[in-house]
């Protein structure tokens, strides 16, 4: 039963990583898009 409870908590772990360097790509990426259409000049 230890290693079901250790296997649970390490694919929470990982998988918590993963959903915040997700998070972090597709702020760099927002922000880099944000930043490229401002500097469109419409005028």
């Amino acid at each position: 039963m230890a290693q079901d409870a250790g296997y649970s908590t390490e694919t929470v772990i990982v998988t918590a990583l993963l959903v915040i360097m997700g998070i972090a790509v597709i702020g760099i990426i927002v922000g880099k898009v944000t930043a490229k259409a401002s500097g469109i000049d419409l005028g």
